[in-house]
């Protein structure tokens, strides 16, 4: 169990890890548990929510690194990996703001884990939260605050389902239970529900929230959350398109920036909002008028 100094814990955390390991330690697809719950996307800072189907857990191809354990085997087969492989970061799918990183060991981590296609088990309720002390990776108080998570209060039996059965997500953040649903087959799909991944490697489905120039097959709107489950439900509008990228086209009309930031503002007051660009924007008038007075020595 690895415990970075600027975490605090559920106390049954322990209890949690150890349920884990007796339940997925074994299966050869799971190579972390994680004790985090991250709340919002950090490759595009939008909040994420995942699908609950019964468990209390889920997979996704990214490390946990604000309280995560490892087995041996594990590590182990990890370490051999990273040891062997010369990593083609640029054939590789996980986000590019990643592939710059350059002091930061769970890049390793992801691209071991998408390249064999392996899983970090995540708690839906955090058993560990980050308070994000300035350091290396730490910018200010100001900052830490991003990465408070929800800490479950109190102790429980957790449930679980087989491996297979869990909800899961891509290192980018997005679902994998949809190719289903859709139609189409995963290994030419890509997803971008977040707006913020290219059709980099030339999918031939492209399921995105930005218009594009090819055919629509379908189309959904942003009413539910998470965002799996407008598809899920078949919920129809100008939000989510897919598209054929074979086949050329206008771009379609979509709802338009402003429905996107309602759906992600939530309960946010905007007349607050407002208060608080309002503000900032006088206080740095006020400095920038203050330079230039300083500047022309004018009193």
């Amino acid at each position: 169990i690895l415990l970075e100094d600027d975490l605090y814990l559920n106390k049954w955390f322990y209890h949690y890890v150890m349920q884990m390991e007796k339940t997925y330690g074994n299966c050869e697809k799971v190579a972390c548990i994680g004790m985090y719950k991250n709340e919002m996307n950090g490759f595009c800072w939008l909040p994420g929510d995942e699908l609950t189907n019964g468990a209390d857990v889920f997979a996704c191809q990214s490390v946990c690194t604000s309280g995560e354990a490892f087995t041996k085997s594990m590590w182990s087969s990890f370490k051999e990996w990273y040891t062997k492989t010369e990593i083609d970061w640029d054939s590789l799918d996980v986000p590019e703001k990643e592939k710059q990183w350059g002091k930061a060991w769970s890049k390793f981590y992801d691209a071991y884990l998408v390249q064999n296609d392996k899983y970090t088990i995540y708690p839906n309720i955090a058993l560990s939260t980050n308070f994000g002390d300035a350091g290396e990776h730490g910018l200010s108080s100001e900052e830490s605050l991003r990465f408070q998570a929800t800490l479950l209060y109190g102790n429980r039996n957790f449930q679980t389902l087989p491996f297979d059965d869990l909800v899961k997500y891509d290192a980018h953040g997005n679902s994998l239970n949809l190719f289903e649903i859709l139609g189409v087959p995963r290994e030419d799909t890509c997803v971008d529900l977040y707006g913020n991944r290219d059709n980099k490697y030339g999918k031939r489905y492209y399921l995105s929230v930005n218009p594009q120039p090819f055919k629509v097959i379908k189309s959904y709107g942003l009413w539910m959350r998470p965002l799996e489950m407008n598809i899920i439900n078949g919920l129809g509008g100008n939000d989510i398109f897919l598209y054929d990228t074979t086949v050329t086209a206008n771009k379609p009309k979509w709802g338009g920036m402003t429905r996107r930031v309602m759906y992600y503002q939530r309960g946010f007051n905007s007349k607050l909002l407002w208060y608080l660009i309002k503000g900032n924007l006088g206080f740095m008038y006020m400095i920038a008028q203050n330079k230039i007075k300083r500047k022309l020595k004018i009193k």
